[in-house]
């Protein structure tokens, strides 16, 4: 399964931080971000308060059981699927749908208005987004919250946007 990629960072370094995932806010001052920025969860210390919108905030003195499962709910999925399609159609033929479908994650992940979950939920699962595809399939049938679909394409972005930087 693919994972996180742990980097220690300054947070004047605007590159990293527009890219980050999630962050440790300290007390001494919070990173600048983005419109765009897709951080996912805080950790924060001395009770500091995250000034972004977040998924998840969690106290950094907490025992780190729960944590390592709170975590585990972004972990990337598998970018199995969209490799083998690749080989099958190739990087030409398949990018431009894996593009299409970023940009609609993009816009769901940043709020937008007239999202089709239905159509999300068909193609995240085309490309092997399972729990992307399931999330949006849940809210088309009302059954399911736009926050969890929000996290799981979050999460699904993180695959498409290395597969799409393996290219560069």
């Amino acid at each position: 399964m693919a994972g996180w990629a742990v980097r220690e960072v300054d947070q004047d370094d605007v590159d990293a931080v527009a890219s980050a995932m999630m962050i440790v806010v300290d007390g001494q001052g919070q990173p600048p971000l983005f419109p765009g920025s897709r951080i996912v969860a805080a950790i924060v210390e001395g009770g500091a308060a995250p000034s972004f919108p977040t998924d998840l905030v969690v106290d950094a003195d907490q025992d780190i059981g729960p944590i390592a499962e709170i975590f585990s709910r972004w972990l990337p999925p598998d970018g199995e699927r969209l490799a083998r399609m690749e080989v099958m159609l190739g990087r030409e033929g398949l990018l431009p749908v894996v593009q299409g479908l970023r940009a609609e994650l993009q816009r769901a992940v940043d709020g937008a208005d007239g999202v089709d979950a239905h159509k999300m939920a068909g193609l995240a699962g085309t490309l092997g987004f399972a729990a992307a595809s399931a999330s949006w399939q849940a809210v088309d049938q009302e059954t399911g919250d736009a926050a969890t679909a929000r996290r799981d394409s979050r999460t699904a972005l993180v695959v498409i946007d290395r597969w799409l930087a393996a290219s560069e």
